[in-house]
């Protein structure tokens, strides 16, 4: 082969190597494009599964927040839900206790409201209500607290300022009646014949007191220090009672030995022993009394008589029959002319004290009747073995006092001076001091003769109150603080069906049955003007916003508008449907709204006299208007028992409140708007949450209807008034409720009442 085929073959060799070698290096590329495609595509899913990751690690993750909320929003709920269960408990618990224990329900109250308000919760309308309830029905002021055992005795001071009691302890205590506080304390050094003390009594000039005792004696103390003065010895039993002549020259006592001693209160000695009962076979002398002029001495005995005597001679004047068991206690009218007993088996009985013919028998308590006491206006209280102590009216024997407290029998009833407190001993250790009067909450004012009050308004500046009422022709201001009557305006000829102050707070403007409307200086009650025009009553008056008119309206079918200056007449709006009962001004001043007789309310240009709208929707008599303080809003009251809510502008109905089963008298906006306040005839007053809607808060009355309303100017508080002439003031600020509700109660609830309602020895903290 030539070198020319050899190097042809080399080359073609070489060709070929090549060739396969390219192949080789593009078969390598492609692997390796594969590879780096295959890398690439391996790192793409890697970072895909691990964005996956990521984004169902942040779902989990949120999903998880969330659950974690839901969760502790449900466990909030939950907690929440707990809370208003147990202020709703709490508070019915309370509503139970009211009958039994007044000064237990309020505590049961407070906890009611506190369940929810302690942890910023609202507070729960049933709880607040029942709080409400329990003030008006819980009349203990203060509890005296020190005594050992039973206490037998109290009495007041002459002068209304302290309080004595005798103790089954072996000591008789003096407390300041206002506080409780104990300032003097009577025992005797020696303890040889320390017994039980049984009775006590403040001479007429409240320098001595003296008791009587188990030990056989009685005894005689400087009201002052508490130095022991004088010892009666006489007696051969435990002396039970001791009474001072009117004079304060004679002391009195009544002995489980059958008798009854006068003594000489300066000396001791014994001047008169009276034996009357000492022929009857059960002859233990409970009880004696001096009559008010000092004539006679009555004694209660367990004979079952009582016995009135001479007190100079000792003679036996009246022997008084009919108790079935011993009689227990004695106790002359303020004149002398009748005389109360009390006995065992639980009869009070008023007999004529000159004749002995008996007038009357009181029963209707448990228990024994233990104590009878007249107050200043023959008022008999009565202190019972059922736990309770009951006042009653002898002019029309009526029972108008329950006070409901003590645990055990009630052994001792006193009435202070002046006849506005009342004073018990009982066998749970204590004695109470009561407010005798009608129930208050804040404040309760009682008009003249007891008529129903039909209007009533506060002043601008909330320290004065205006009512009208029923049947009387003057109305009257009040101070709002203490219920101190301040003015009567006179020169109505008839009764006074509307009161209102004009914006300022100078002057007062009255619409009366005898047709006028007048207005009044505030200050002096002096008569500024009469507006006459009307041609029958004028049953509502109303100021405009700036107090330069005035506007009215009657039963003669119109309203009118008048210059509140000169009284000139500047507007008459003429209602052909029927009455017009209510009148209102806009905020603004520019609209008026009525309420008529036949089922409508109208809004009024207050200009022009021109009627803006009509609102139809209640089925009855519309008795009440009320503008919302930002006057976009209406409220109606209607017989048809609904309060109403309407748009001002458009005159189309927002709402209706039910819950009342009366005729709705009264409806009032708070101040700030966000509660409206409506009073019926069925006997209550209910406060509607207008933003939120929930349950109204019921306010209950006295037997009667509720015929005005008003709220404080800063809203605070509502004026509720109605039957039998009361004003009833109530506190609206939840924090002052309780701690006005704190004030009233003289004890916190013991450890086994925590127990109970709380299952813990330890209530919770108290606001």
């Amino acid at each position: 082969m030539g070198a020319f085929a050899l190097t042809f073959l080399a080359l073609a060799v070489a060709a070929i190597g090549f060739g396969v070698y390219a192949q080789n290096q593009k078969a390598l590329a492609q692997d390796r494009q594969r590879q780096a495609e295959e890398a690439t595509l391996r790192e793409a899913t890697a970072r895909q599964s691990e964005a996956k990751a990521r984004e169902e690690a942040e779902e989990n993750a949120t999903k998880a927040v969330r659950q974690e909320r839901i969760a502790k929003e449900n466990a909030a709920t939950a907690e929440r839900n707990a809370r208003e269960s147990k202020a709703r408990e709490l508070a019915v618990l309370a509503k139970d206790s009211l009958n039994k224990d007044p000064e237990q329900s309020v505590l049961l109250g407070i906890q009611a409201v506190n369940a929810t308000l302690r942890f910023k919760q609202p507070t729960v309308p049933l709880a607040e209500e029942i709080l409400h309830q329990t003030l008006l029905l819980s009349q203990v002021r203060v509890t005296l607290r020190g005594h050992g055992n039973y206490v037998y005795s109290v009495a007041w001071s002459p002068d209304g300022k302290r309080l004595a009691t005798a103790s089954f302890d072996t000591t008789a205590s003096v407390w300041d009646a206002a506080s409780g506080h104990e300032l003097l304390t009577l025992r005797r050094d020696t303890d040889a014949l320390n017994r039980g003390v049984n009775s006590v009594a403040w001479s007429p000039d409240g320098k001595r007191l003296a008791t009587g005792s188990d030990d056989l004696t009685a005894r005689i103390w400087d009201a002052t220090n508490g130095q022991e003065l004088l010892t009666l010895h006489g007696h051969t039993m435990g002396v039970l009672s001791v009474a001072w002549s009117p004079d304060g020259k004679q002391l009195a006592t009544a002995s489980y030995d059958g008798t009854a001693k006068v003594w000489d209160a300066a000396s001791g000695q014994e001047l008169l022993t009276f034996r009357g009962h000492a022929d009857a076979a059960n002859n233990t002398v409970d009880s004696v009394a001096w009559s008010p002029d000092g004539k006679r001495l009555a004694t209660g005995s367990w004979d079952r008589t009582a016995r009135v005597w001479d007190a100079n001679s000792g003679q036996q004047l009246l022997i008084l029959r009919g108790h079935k068991s011993d009689v227990t206690s004695v106790a002359w009218s303020k004149d002398g002319t009748a005389l109360a007993t009390g006995d065992k088996w639980g009869a009070a009985k008023v007999w004529d004290a000159i004749s002995g013919k008996e007038l009357r028998t009181l029963s209707g308590h448990g228990g024994h009747v233990s104590s009878v006491a007249w107050s200043p206006d023959n008022r008999l209280a009565i202190g019972n073995g059922d736990s309770t102590a009951t006042a009653w009216d002898f002019i029309s024997d009526q029972e108008v006092l329950i006070l409901r407290g003590h645990s055990s029998d009630v052994r001792s009833v006193a009435w202070s001076p002046d006849g506005k407190r009342l004073a018990t001993a009982s066998d749970d250790t204590t004695a109470k001091v009561w407010d005798t009067g009608i129930g208050q909450e804040l404040l309760a004012l009682r008009g003249p003769n007891s008529w129903d009050i039909v209007s009533m308004a506060w002043s601008p500046d909330g320290k004065r109150l205006a009512t009208a009422t029923e049947f009387h022709n003057t109305p009257k201001v009040w101070d709002a603080a203490s219920g101190q009557e301040l003015l009567s305006l006179r020169g109505h000829e008839r009764d006074v069906e509307s009161v209102a102050w004009s914006p300022d707070g100078k002057r007062l403007a009255t619409g009366s049955e005898d047709t006028t409307a007048r207005i009044w200086d505030a200050a002096s009650g002096e008569q500024l003007l009469v507006l006459r025009g009307h041609d029958e009553r004028v049953g509502g008056v109303a100021w405009s916003p700036d107090g330069r008119r005035l506007a009215t309206v009657s039963n003669d079918k119109t309203a009118k508008v008048w210059d509140a200056v000169s009284g000139a007449e500047k507007l008459s709006l003429f209602e052909a449907n029927g009455d017009v009962d209510s009148v209102a001004w806009s905020p603004d001043g520019k609209r008026l709204a009525t309420g008529s007789v036949y089922d409508t309310a109208k809004v009024w240009d207050a200009a022009r006299g021109k009627g803006l709208l009509t609102l139809h929707g209640h089925d009855g008599p519309v008795y009440d208007v009320a503008w919302s303080p930002d006057g976009k809003r209406l409220a109606t009251a209607s017989r048809d028992t609904t309060t109403k809510l309407w748009d001002a502008a458009s005159g189309k109905q927002v709402k209706t409140f039910h819950g009342h089963v009366g005729f709705v008298e009264c409806v009032a906006w708070s101040p700030d708007g966000k509660r409206l306040a409506t009073g019926s005839d069925d006997k209550t007053a209910k406060v509607w949450d207008v933003v939120s809607g929930q349950e109204p808060m019921t306010l209950r009355g006295y037997n009667g209807s509720w015929e005005g309303l008003a709220w404080s100017p800063d809203g605070k508080r509502l004026a509720v008034a109605g039957v039998n002439g009361i004003v009833q003031i109530y506190s609206m600020d939840i924090h002052e409720l309780l701690k006005l509700a704190r004030s009233r109660v003289t004890r916190d609830l013991t450890p086994d009442e925590c127990q109970r309602y709380f299952q813990s020895k330890t209530c919770p903290p108290l606001p």
